[in-house]
């Protein structure tokens, strides 16, 4: 009698464990059917909502960047001028907020060139705010799997007031190995009013241009004038 009741407890206890088991396991599967889901409806959410980058099909001239000169002009509206680009209605949409500060908010912002630096980035030249009006050319570093910009670069600008003037300019151009590099320019003067003083300074830098990094290559100003002498003379044309 005993044995026939230890029998049925022992039948109870594994009929119970067996209800609870299937009960977490159906939990799990209910959890990760609606994880699963979710995750659905979010890929399809994603698929169907325009990208950013899809927002500015058009807006960029596409090129193969061999070596391109960029420089500034107070004449940036003009239809000869290589870098007035097309007015950038999207701005707010991809661009980091230390483009948009206050300062620059009424000013334009134009779309000039766009290029391949590798499978996930593309380079974006735009022309931007400057000092007073919008003069700057600056390289936007945009990441298509995040679908935006995550840097930006400045590339040349122009600006002279009361005895200062300051002119910079750049050659974008790959190396080699495909790499991106960018030789600049850089000049600034100051002459007071009567002219009793005057100073000037000429400067070059040579960058290595990555997605995540602008990797300094060199800052010696006289080697740079003797490995790049056509681009410097160029760039010193201005």
């Amino acid at each position: 009698m005993r044995s026939d009741i230890q029998k049925k407890s022992l039948i109870l206890i594994k009929l119970s464990t067996a209800l609870f088991l299937g009960a977490v396991l159906f939990s799990i599967a209910g959890c990760s059917n609606k994880a699963s889901a979710k995750k659905k409806q979010k890929i399809e959410h994603s698929e169907n909502e325009e990208s950013n980058y899809s927002k500015l099909a058009g807006e960029f001239e596409d090129i193969d960047l061999g070596q391109l000169h960029i420089f500034s002009s107070y004449d940036f509206n003009s239809t000869n001028f290589k870098f007035k680009g097309n007015l950038l209605n999207e701005a707010r949409i991809f661009l980091p907020d230390e483009f948009m500060d206050e300062y620059n908010i009424n000013k334009e912002f134009a779309a000039c060139y766009e290029f391949k630096i590798d499978e996930t980035h593309v380079g974006l030249i735009i022309r931007c705010p400057g000092e007073y009006s919008s003069t700057a050319i600056q390289l936007a570093i945009f990441d298509l799997d995040l679908d935006r910009v995550t840097k930006t670069i400045y590339l040349s600008d122009v600006f002279g007031d009361a005895g200062e003037v300051m002119n910079y300019s750049s050659y974008l151009f790959k190396d080699e190995n495909e790499d991106v590099q960018l030789l600049k320019y850089s000049f600034n003067s100051y002459q007071e009013i009567d002219d009793t003083v005057y100073s000037e300074n000429h400067s070059y830098g040579l960058f290595d241009i990555s997605y995540k990094w602008m990797d300094t290559i060199s800052l010696d100003s006289s080697y740079l004038a003797t490995k790049y002498p056509k681009m410097i003379k160029q760039l010193t044309s201005l």
